[in-house]
């Protein structure tokens, strides 16, 4: 997902669907987004928890065998809405 916020300090946490209480606990994550950067969440269950952590996880990122350098896996669709900005989103493939 992209989110184009005003920078300040916002809260991420699992929330239930269709009003169907979570069995587990959930451990909301606060972030500061300052602007102009790529802040990767990803969800993850620790036992009964609930989390949202910052960072990828290790499917989601490639090493390029020559450069070294990481990259998004190619394998994995991302999803750029119509009216994103391009200062935020990643360039269509």
């Amino acid at each position: 997902m992209v989110f184009d916020v005003t920078p300040g300090q916002y809260s991420f946490a699992w929330e239930p669907l269709d009003g169907k209480a979570l069995l587990q606990k959930v451990a909301p994550a606060t972030q500061t987004l300052t602007g102009g950067e790529l802040l990767p969440l990803q969800t993850d269950v620790d036992g009964y928890t609930l989390k949202i952590g910052q960072g990828y996880a290790s499917t989601q990122i490639v090493t390029d065998s020559q450069s070294g350098r990481q990259r998004i896996n190619p394998d994995i669709e991302i999803v750029q809405p119509s009216t994103c900005p391009p200062a935020i989103c990643l360039p269509a493939r």
